[in-house]
């Protein structure tokens, strides 16, 4: 930031009455910490408005900055070339999957099957599949 936009700012900044309440506290502050010791009333004015002024104006600085960088940032996303690059399932592949799907499949109707006709039985001689009740 350049000397007149710091002059501006610093001026904008001294207007507010939020930022007065900050140094005359800051000022308070200086006034304790030397001891209480009259006659330094300006010059801790002074020192507190230079130190909240200045860590005010650079956390403005910071602000900026960081919105130029996340304006300047790709936004996130998948990418085109991470699209084009991402492998897809090949034919053969696809295939084995649908058809080991089928055989459990088979296989489930197999055992419901052999469940229906008694042939699984668990202790006790009862099916393992529970029979329907009727109504």
């Amino acid at each position: 930031m350049d000397d007149e936009v710091r002059l501006r700012t610093r001026d904008e900044l001294l207007r507010s009455e939020e930022v007065r309440e900050m140094i005359a506290m800051r000022a308070y502050e200086i006034f304790e910490n030397r001891g209480r010791e009259p006659g330094h009333e300006a010059s801790d004015w002074l020192q507190a408005e230079n130190e909240i002024i200045t860590l005010l104006i650079e956390e403005q600085d910071r602000f900026a900055q960081a919105q130029t960088r996340m304006l300047a940032a790709p936004e996130p996303g998948p990418s085109s070339q991470k699209i084009q690059n991402t492998p897809e399932p090949s034919a053969e592949a696809a295939g084995k999957k649908k058809a080991s799907d089928g055989q459990k499949k088979s296989k489930t109707e197999d055992e419901k099957k052999a469940a229906k006709k008694g042939d699984l039985k668990s202790k006790g001689g009862k099916s393992a599949v529970p029979k329907k009740k009727k109504k």
